[in-house]
């Protein structure tokens, strides 16, 4: 159908749509799968300095320290670390001695056992934060050494968050990731189709200009054939010979029959085939003398010839361009043949806005002069 893509182009346009919007979906479930690793990391981050904290205020518990001292003989230890276990939601917090043996747990019967990760790092004085496996599971950890009223390390406290927690928390804030995501999907998806809706305007724009294209390789035969006829062929048939042409041989009656002198031939009535045709309304073509460039159609010339005698006052390119219907260059290149050979005056024009285009003005050669007759 002219002026609109072919079917296939449509298909590869909504094809390149589709596969767009696969792009954008595996794009944004690559972000949604960091946004949850990122967030799932800071989770474990601020568990490990929650429970360091913990760690820290029970070990700053003069009571703890004196009591592991003593080898807790009343469980004061058991009952000070459930206590602050309970106040602060945590897994476990579990205090143990200088060997590592622990002094409280959640689980009464691990009391009095080693525990399961190593504590040399506290019990050597520093405070430390992890996320490993123990006695109960995984769980985000901050340890801190255990000193006495002198400042002597006398055991280490630990206190741990489950990773299970750290999950639920996470699944708490996947609605504001998936509201986020989901606002990106539409704006890309809007901007996809609109991306697509233009790519098809311009595929059209293309197809009409491939139209425009094809009209002109259709005129292009007739333009060979008008150029390759030679000039003489489109005379009219009763132009008369050149004046200095002489009679033919066998044709003797001109000296047996010399002229009346009472009827000289009047100078000053040529006959009428001295009018030139280019000129004659009445002709087959309005400009047939003129000489047609390479690819040029005599049918588009005497539309423009046509439109150039009936304009009362000098006419744009562009106003010849709509009225013959075709466009301002293929208007252009004829006009430029027609001022080759002095058929139109062209007037360069500031305009209103001081724009400088050009107008074209038809203009009729003078005819030649008459031929004198042979004494």
């Amino acid at each position: 159908m002219p002026g609109h893509p072919p079917r296939s182009t449509t298909r590869g346009s909504t094809y390149a749509c589709l596969m767009r919007l696969l792009s954008l979906l595996l794009v944004l479930c690559i972000e949604g799968g960091l946004t949850e690793l990122r967030l799932y990391s800071d989770l474990v981050h601020q568990a490990q300095q929650r429970a360091l904290t913990i760690s820290r205020a029970v070990a700053s518990d003069p009571r703890v320290a004196r009591a592991v001292i003593a080898r807790d003989p009343e469980g004061e230890v058991q009952a000070l670390a459930e206590h602050d276990r309970r106040l602060t939601e945590a897994q476990f917090v579990v205090v143990t001695d200088s060997r590592g043996i622990r002094c409280s747990h959640p689980d009464p019967k691990n009391i009095g056992k080693p525990v399961s990760t190593d504590p040399s790092d506290a019990l050597h004085g520093r405070e430390t934060v992890s996320f490993e496996s123990g006695s109960l599971g995984l769980s985000a950890r901050g340890k801190a050494p255990l000193r006495d009223a002198d400042g002597v390390i006398v055991g280490e406290v630990s206190t741990g968050f489950s990773a299970k927690d750290l999950h639920h928390q996470l699944l708490a804030q996947l609605p504001s990731v998936a509201e986020n995501l989901g606002l990106q999907l539409v704006a890309g998806t809007i901007g996809i189709v609109m991306i697509t809706l233009h790519h098809r305007v311009e595929l059209k724009k293309l197809a009409r200009e491939i139209d425009v294209l094809r009209g002109l390789l259709r005129d292009r035969p007739r333009a060979s054939e008008g150029h390759q006829t030679p000039p003489s062929s489109d005379r009219q048939p009763d132009q008369p010979a050149a004046p200095d042409q002489p009679a033919a041989p066998d044709q003797p009656a001109a000296p047996d029959q010399p002229a009346a002198p009472d009827q000289p031939a009047a100078p000053d009535q040529p006959a009428a085939p001295d009018q030139p045709a280019a000129r004659s309304p009445a002709g087959s073509s309005p400009v047939p003398d003129l000489r047609l460039g390479k690819y040029r159609s005599r049918q588009i010339m005497e539309e423009i010839v046509a439109v150039l005698r009936s304009a009362p006052e000098p006419i744009s390119t562009a106003q010849i361009a709509d009225k013959i219907g075709r466009d301002r260059s293929t208007a252009q290149r004829y006009l430029k043949d027609l001022e080759r050979d002095d058929y139109v005056t062209m007037i360069l024009d500031r305009g209103s806005r001081g724009r400088p285009r050009h107008l074209y003005q038809w203009r009729d050669k003078p005819s030649p002069p008459p031929a004198r007759p042979n004494p």
